[in-house]
């Protein structure tokens, strides 16, 4: 104690001679910038229990970054400690199909730092399984919320997904999460495809015919969508199936072909919900075939990975959307809260049977 009172005396007695304004911005902001460090090493032990890769660090950077006053961080992060977090992190167990936002009108700077911990906290951090965009800010300023050993948080013994939407700033285009599990209940993309492709084969649709829509060789494609599962593509599909005389049964049989292979322990009650939607004449909406494939796509998800609520949430906006079953999904997409974005491309593998989901 006593070393320190005069290493104290000493900085003090240092910081007195600095004339330069310029000079002592710099000894300031050190300073300052400590107490920060600080202050994030206690947040991160608090609600994460244990510092890895320098989170503490990390997570100063990421908050001195974003221009906000040392003061208003200090405050941030004080409320953290005290409080537990700065909202009530119970409000993801509100019910399904309600929608908020954590970034208020009337606290910019508390925006601007969950913001920005959303953009910056994501990836391998070594806590577990990467985490996504969202994820880390929410349990490190959501009350009562904890780091999940299954799914993305925990809260009251409840698992918790989270599928963030992320904005390209330079090409304003938006990316969002899929709807599939690291389980390995899922088919090969291309190796469906194929299996596809000769039972379109099989109902005597040319090659000829299949060759404008990419299939076998993508570089012959003509049409836009192709084949894939978007609504180009659904269209297409469906287009094909009535001008060559495809029957209803046939028809459903494709999507038999697809779903079983996509999701390998799907049940037939959702294939079934899936292939009323062919109508008498074999083709079909676009986009009601796209939301039903989603709609199983989450509860395949849900199946496979067991959570009890999925979040979708916008990192720049912060509106959330609470989602417990499909037809949250559904209620979501009619009432233009849900969007998809890019859906499975038959050539990669990646998509796994779910669209990108945007909020």
């Amino acid at each position: 104690m006593e070393k320190i009172e005069k290493l104290r005396k000493k900085s003090i007695d240092i910081i007195k001679r600095i004339d330069s304004h310029d000079e002592l911005e710099i000894v300031y902001s050190t300073l300052k910038r400590s107490e920060i460090i600080g202050l994030c090493n206690t947040v991160i032990t608090q609600k994460l229990h244990k510092i890895n890769n320098a989170m503490d660090i990390r997570l100063s950077d990421v908050l001195t970054n974003t221009g906000i006053s040392f003061d208003e961080i200090e405050s941030f992060l004080q409320t953290i400690i005290t409080d537990g977090g700065t909202w009530d992190g119970r409000m993801l167990l509100n019910k399904t199909k309600s929608t908020f936002c954590l970034y208020p009108d009337d606290t910019p700077a508390h925006n601007t730092m969950c913001r920005a911990i959303a953009r910056e906290l994501k990836g391998s951090l070594g806590y577990g399984a990467d985490q996504g965009p969202g994820e880390i800010m929410m349990i490190l300023t959501g009350k009562y919320l904890n780091l999940a050993v299954k799914g993305d948080i925990q809260l009251n013994g409840k698992s918790i997904e989270v599928k963030a939407t992320t904005t390209n700033h330079k090409t304003g285009s938006r990316s969002g999460g899929r709807m599939v599990s690291n389980s390995d209940g899922y088919g090969s993309v291309t190796d469906i495809r194929r299996e596809l492709l000769g039972y379109l084969t099989s109902c005597g649709i040319t090659c000829n015919t299949l060759d404008q829509f990419g299939w076998p060789d993508r570089s012959t494609r003509t049409q836009m969508g192709g084949l894939n599962l978007n609504l180009s593509g659904l269209s297409n599909l469906s287009n094909i199936f009535i001008d060559n005389k495809i029957t209803r049964s046939q028809a459903q049989e494709y999507f038999e072909i697809m779903s079983r292979g996509l999701y390998s322990y799907v049940d037939d009650k959702s294939i079934q919900n899936l292939v009323t939607s062919v109508k008498q004449n074999s083709g079909f909406h676009s986009h009601t075939m796209l939301t039903k494939i989603n709609m199983m796509a989450f509860d395949y998800y849900k199946q496979q990975a067991g959570f009890d609520r999925l979040v979708l949430f916008n990192v720049e906006t912060g509106i959330t959307y609470l989602m417990g079953h499909s037809r949250d999904l559904k209620h979501g997409i009619i009432e233009n809260i849900v969007k998809f974005g890019s859906g499975v491309d038959w050539f990669d593998n990646r998509g796994k049977g779910s669209s990108q989901i945007l909020v």
